[in-house]
């Protein structure tokens, strides 16, 4: 296959057969002789070029995903980049993980640790045993009840506590009880390192209910 002559923006002259218009004494020239740059192919050089990637520093801001997708990258140059990075202390952006909605309240309990499990699991219980035609469903994120169609109670957990929410009339109802305990409006808190107060869920469920039969 012949070769066509191109002259490239800088005045060098060159001969290619293929229609790259890429002039291979520019990039002689551009070619860093130290840094991660020196360590990859020119077509990897030039991806990374385009998205104005010249440092570690802004490569760490991209995802491994993302710089795979570039043309020119492949899996040998995204170990010699990991390599660099890390020897900086440095790792690609975490890649956006797809959270799955969560619809009902086992799937929601599930993924809890097998203690926090069964504290979720007796104050499910306690609700559904002393609240009649309750609905059960997830709402904010978060087990949800509901009676004729109004807010009954909520509860959730969290790394270091499980949170109960009884509507503010709730909590003002029992308000001595839960003085001991961190509280915010229509919210309250146990901390999983102290004893779940399951009778007074009870008797805060029952208050509820009954307000809502009214």
């Amino acid at each position: 296959m012949s070769k066509i002559r191109k002259v490239c923006s800088k005045g060098h002259v060159f001969f290619k057969s293929s229609e790259c218009p890429t002039c291979p004494q520019c990039e002689k020239i551009k070619k860093v002789s130290v840094g991660f740059f020196a360590l990859i192919s020119a077509p990897a050089r030039r991806a990374l070029e385009l998205k104005k990637i010249s440092t570690l520093k802004k490569l760490s801001t991209f995802s491994e995903k993302e710089i795979s997708e570039l043309h020119g990258i492949g899996p040998t140059v995204i170990k010699t980049l990991k390599d660099s990075l890390k020897k900086e202390k440095l790792t690609f952006k975490p890649d956006k993980i797809k959270i799955q909605k969560i619809t009902s309240v086992d799937t929601y309990i599930s993924q809890f640790p097998k203690s926090t499990q069964k504290i979720l699991l007796t104050i499910r219980k306690i609700i559904l045993d002393n609240s009649e035609n309750a609905e059960e469903a997830m709402a904010y994120g978060i087990a949800a009840y509901k009676l004729n169609k109004k807010p009954l109670i909520y509860y959730a957990a969290y790394e270091n506590h499980i949170g109960l929410y009884a509507t503010p009339s709730g909590h003002k109802e029992f308000e001595k009880e839960l003085s001991t305990y961190k509280q915010g409006k229509g919210s309250v808190q146990f901390p999983l390192n102290r004893e779940i107060p399951y009778d007074l869920i009870k008797r805060i469920v029952v208050f509820r209910n009954k307000s809502l039969l009214k």
